[in-house]
């Protein structure tokens, strides 16, 4: 709560990596709950057009990360995912992480699921395109105080606002 309006749009910025710390998440698969992305700028500022994905930003069918990977450096010659995907339907896990001995889910109430390949610690030389973890936001659409549809984000004062972001890890 606030005592005067103000813009409100929190996330959590955590890596995953079910394998441990020093494996590769490359091998884990993903799937999102998404037909579309949120398009961005060459500076990552959203423009406010969604788009559908092409093949190498598609985890609907939950492909290996280094799958897409692959694809991602044929179809745009990047190594790297950095992008908001428009969640589809509240009654489903926004999202799923998972790898041979279990998966972890991952729901909200908000719109929004950016991913972001990392290296959250650089003590060693990686090869490009090897990532020891997945971030995973949820979150409002990004920029959606200038975009209609995108979401509110605006929190009036005196009026109590909750999101809830839950994440749980289930072994096979």
């Amino acid at each position: 709560m606030t005592t005067a309006d103000t813009l409100f749009n929190p996330t959590c910025h955590v890596y995953f990596n079910l394998d441990g710390q020093a494996a590769l998440i490359n091998p884990q698969q993903l799937r999102i709950n998404s037909t579309k992305l949120v398009h961005t700028n060459h500076e990552k500022v959203p423009t406010g057009v969604f788009y559908v994905p092409s093949p190498a930003y598609d985890f609907r069918e939950q492909p290996t990360i280094q799958s897409q990977l692959d694809r991602l450096i044929q179809e745009a010659g990047r190594t790297e995912y950095d992008d908001c995907y428009v969640l589809d339907h509240q009654d489903e896990p926004a999202g799923v992480l998972a790898t041979t001995h279990g998966r972890l889910l991952i729901n909200t109430d908000r719109n929004g699921l950016v991913i972001f390949t990392a290296n959250p610690e650089r003590t060693q030389s990686y090869r490009l395109g090897d990532y020891h973890a997945l971030t995973v936001e949820l979150q409002t659409l990004p920029d959606a105080i200038n975009h209609h549809g995108f979401g509110d984000v605006v929190l009036r004062a005196g009026q109590p606002r909750t999101y809830v972001n839950r994440y749980q890890y289930v072994s096979k």
